[in-house]
């Protein structure tokens, strides 16, 4: 019995059955070529990995399947280099027929064959020669699990250190690793977001219903006792962020061309002020906030300060005002004095 699972291509979007669901399992008979059961997901119940998918490829290609030519090699290879080991430092011998004594084989050991009993010219007990060359074979085995590491990229995660580098030269190598190594990082990046996302399915659907309408209804829980988060009602399909150090290296070079176009910027405004109008510093610290990956509650929220903004005018203003209106009685009291002077 197998279970078959795939996205439900008619259903009543009104209707909240699990024979209506976005997605639709049939438990099948392969022998009898007979459906068991329906049933259906709101979400894909299982979570498909894969680092590389070609133009015309439907399933993908891991890593481990272009690396496990080489990985078999390496086993059939380290299964001979073990042999040939064995066989260097304990040979196999040939005994003659006619010596009847027991073979000492112990290091140093003495055999001491009857001359007369054997053939002329040849000893009691003699080697074997095998033929093969084992620093090759170790060689080949160190090249392979190389290739290895380069199909995994852990020779890219290895720590640079080279001492005569700057700190600008190890940020764009870093960035240029993980530019490489872009297509299996985001094949690991989405296998982990559905995984999450299922997660988070299974989570919500403890906490709300789908009604016909298509609005959420809150169902008794602990967690939230009165009424469901804006956040969660409005958006029940949340995209996850991913920070990490993968992900903001590979957004270094933003920030990077951010500072160039700065640093630009400002050396053009020393000759027309005027071409600072031309960028949104407000957009910019934000940008360069959510690149770096800094803390949300750090940066104000843009209503909080435009409202502190208008405030502060405000304030000016009103300054501005007290000062004109104490400009004014100065003068005149000035004007009077000299009048009856």
């Amino acid at each position: 019995m197998q279970l078959h699972i795939f996205p439900r291509k008619e259903r009543d979007k009104k209707k909240i059955d699990s024979l209506n669901k976005e997605i639709a399992g049939f438990w099948v008979d392969e022998k009898h070529q007979t459906i068991i059961q329906e049933i259906g997901w709101d979400s894909m119940p299982v979570a498909i990995g894969r680092s590389e998918k070609s133009t015309n490829e439907v399933y993908g290609t891991s890593r481990a399947m272009i690396g496990l030519p080489d990985a078999r090699q390496i086993n059939e290879m380290s299964r001979q280099y073990n042999e040939a080991t064995e066989k260097a430092l304990k040979p196999p011998l040939n005994v003659n027929a006619n010596y009847a004594k027991r073979v000492n084989l112990r290091p140093g050991a003495l055999n001491r064959p009857d001359q007369k009993a054997l053939p002329a010219g040849r000893a009691a007990i003699e080697q074997i020669l095998t033929i093969g060359n084992i620093p090759l074979t170790q060689d080949l085995i160190t090249r392979k699990e190389q290739n290895i590491r380069e199909i995994f990229f852990l020779d890219k995660l290895k720590i640079f250190d080279d001492a005569r580098a700057t700190a600008t030269q190890i940020l764009e190598l870093r960035a240029e690793t993980f530019r490489i190594m872009g297509d299996f990082i985001y094949g690991i990046i989405d296998y982990t977001e559905q995984i999450l996302n299922r997660t988070f399915d299974i989570l919500f659907n403890k906490i709300y219903i789908k009604n016909a309408d298509g609005n959420f209804e809150l169902i008794e829980n602990d967690l939230f006792q009165k009424e469901i988060p804006d956040l969660l009602s409005k958006n029940p399909e949340l995209k996850i962020n991913y920070q990490n150090p993968i992900t903001q290296s590979q957004r270094l070079n933003e920030s990077a061309s951010i500072e160039k176009l700065m640093a630009g910027v400002l050396n053009l405004a020393q000759a027309q002020p005027e071409i600072i109008d031309n960028i949104d510093f407000d957009k910019l610290v934000r940008k360069s906030a959510d690149i770096l990956g800094i803390d949300p509650d750090i940066i104000k929220n843009p209503i909080i300060v435009k409202n502190e903004r208008e405030q502060r005018q405000a304030q000016m203003q009103q300054q501005q005002a007290m000062e004109q209106e104490q400009m004014a009685v100065e003068t005149a009291s000035k004007a009077k004095q000299s009048k009856l002077i």
